[in-house]
C-alpha cells in the first residue's frame, strides 16, 4: 500500500479554500458565547448589588462580611463555558481588557463580548435597583449600608485610591489562570483558552479577591464600583454628590489600567507560576 504524506501547510490552505466556498449559515445570537456571557454577568451583578442593601437580623454577626462573602460565592459558583467566573462589575471588565484578556494573539479585541458583559452587568444592577426603588422606605430604615464619616471630597479620594488598588489586584490575580503563548509574547485571551483553570487555584484567587475587597471596603468605606456607589447614595439619602465619587473611581480605574499595561508579566513568569 502506498502512503501519501500531505504537507500540513498545503492541507491548511485546502481547508481554508473549502471553508471560503461554504454557504454562510445564519447565526443564532442566543447560542453565542456573548449572549451567554450577558446572562451570566446579569445574574452575578444582580446578586452582588443585592448584597449592597442587605437587611440583616438584629443579632447577625456576619453582616459586615456579606459583600465579601457574596463576591467569593459568585467567583466559585458561577462559571461561563470556559469555566471562568464572571467579571460581575464594569471595573473588572475594563481592567481585564487592559490586561489583554479580551484580545487574541493577533491583536484583535472582542468588543462585542466586552459590550455584552457590561450590558449584562448594567441589566443586573437595574433589576436590583428597581427592587431597591420599590422598597425605598424599608431600606432606609433597615438596610446595612456603611454610612460616610468623611467629607464628600475625602470619600471621593478614598474611592479613587482603593478602586485603583482593587483593579490592579484583580488583574494580577486572574492573569496566572491563563496559559502563556510560546516564547515571550504574552498569554492567551479568555476566548483562546482551551483548558479550564485549575479549580484549587481559582478558589484561592476568589478567596484573595474577597479578602482584598473586604479590607478596602471596611478600611476606607468604599465600594470600588460606580454602580454600587450610586445605589449607596440613593439608599443613604444623606446628600453629597455621587458623581464626584464616580469620577474619582474612574480616574482610579484609568490609573490601574496604565499600571497593569506598564507592569504586564512576561510569558515565562506566568509559565513558572503555573508549575506551582
Amino acid at each position: 500500500m502506498m502512503k501519501v504524506r500531505i504537507d500540513q501547510r498545503i492541507l491548511n490552505e485546502l481547508m481554508s479554500e473549502a471553508r471560503a466556498h461554504e454557504t454562510p449559515q445564519p447565526v443564532d445570537f442566543l447560542q453565542t458565547d456573548q449572549a451567554k456571557h450577558f446572562a451570566l454577568e446579569a445574574i452575578a451583578s444582580a446578586l452582588l448589588t443585592y448584597s449592597y442593601f442587605y437587611i440583616p437580623d438584629a443579632a447577625d454577626p456576619l453582616k459586615q462580611y456579606v459583600g465579601a462573602i457574596s463576591l467569593f460565592t459568585i467567583s466559585v459558583s458561577l462559571k461561563d463555558a470556559k469555566y471562568f467566573f464572571p467579571d460581575t462589575t464594569p471595573v473588572t471588565t475594563v481592567v481585564l481588557w487592559a490586561a489583554t484578556l479580551y484580545t487574541d494573539n493577533g491583536g484583535v479585541t472582542d468588543w462585542l463580548d466586552i459590550a455584552c458583559r457590561m450590558g449584562g452587568q448594567l441589566a443586573g444592577f437595574l433589576l436590583a435597583f428597581a427592587v431597591a426603588f420599590l422598597n425605598a422606605d424599608a431600606l432606609k430604615q433597615g438596610a446595612y449600608v456603611c454610612a460616610f464619616v468623611t467629607t464628600n471630597a475625602t470619600h471621593a479620594f478614598n474611592e479613587g485610591l482603593v478602586t485603583m488598588i482593587e483593579a490592579i489586584a484583580i488583574a494580577f490575580a486572574v492573569i496566572p489562570l491563563l496559559s502563556p503563548y510560546m516564547g515571550n509574547t504574552g498569554f492567551q485571551s479568555k476566548a483562546e483558552e482551551i483548558s479550564p483553570p485549575n479549580q484549587m487555584r481559582l478558589c484561592r484567587v476568589a478567596f484573595v479577591l474577597s479578602l482584598v475587597h473586604y479590607t478596602l471596603e471596611r478600611l476606607l468605606q468604599a465600594t470600588m464600583n460606580p454602580l454600587a456607589t450610586l445605589l449607596q447614595y440613593y439608599v443613604l439619602d444623606e446628600g453629597g454628590n455621587p458623581w464626584i465619587v464616580v469620577a474619582a473611581q474612574l480616574v482610579g480605574l484609568a490609573l490601574a489600567c496604565i499600571y497593569v499595561q506598564w507592569c504586564m508579566p512576561k510569558s515565562e513568569t506566568i509559565r513558572q507560576m503555573g508549575k506551582n
